[in-house]
């Protein structure tokens, strides 16, 4: 399809002009549905919606720290999977392909990604406080998505289990506690950096 009619308000109006309905035609309102779907449609980024839970995951060296926001793809086995896990089930999606192939594998498409330099003291950080200061990071980025409705975060550290269950007097460890126990997040290992 042709963006045409968008060309045609672009070209004959200025940028700050109030689009009335006589310039939005029917032609106009399907190109742009056309432009938005073949951005979002891409592999590369997908279009949230807020009837699925959202995951997050994220990851720390002391050069920088990333976060990938991902829901799961619209395929049957996903949205099933999804289903499973929104009713109180166990987390399907980053498990290892049966070696049979018995089953499909539940998939996961991003939405969003980021990444930042560690600067400052980030560069001496452990990985245990790395990955909560990534996850923290992640999160506050992403609160958009997150904000009222239970969420996923998967991490490689296991040792995140500390930070929660810290009862020192440490004041910036006492912090990221609260910050990341305020989440409402389930806290899952990534399955791939496991060592089996």
């Amino acid at each position: 399809m042709k963006v045409q009619p968008l060309r045609e308000i672009t070209n004959t109006n200025e940028w700050d002009d109030n689009i009335t309905p006589k310039l939005w035609t029917k032609d106009a309102e399907d190109a742009w549905n056309f432009v938005i779907e073949a951005i979002v449609s891409d592999p590369c980024i997908a279009r949230w919606d807020s009837r699925y839970l959202f995951y997050i995951q994220t990851n720390f060296c002391n050069k920088g720290m990333c976060f990938v926001g991902m829901q799961p793809t619209r395929d049957p086995v996903s949205i099933a999977a999804i289903r499973r896990k929104m009713e109180g089930g166990r987390c399907e999606f980053l498990t290892y392909p049966p070696k049979d192939g018995a089953f499909e594998i539940p998939q996961l498409k991003r939405i969003c990604f980021g990444s930042r330099k560690c600067k400052g003291y980030e560069t001496k950080l452990q990985s245990y406080l790395g990955e909560a200061y990534a996850g923290d990071w992640g999160l506050g980025t992403c609160h958009h998505y997150l904000w009222g409705c239970r969420n996923t975060w998967i991490t490689d550290q296991y040792a995140l289990v500390f930070l929660c269950n810290y009862d020192g007097n440490n004041g910036p460890i006492c912090r990221l506690q609260m910050r990341i126990m305020m989440m409402h997040v389930d806290v899952i290992q990534n399955l791939a950096s496991r060592a089996i």
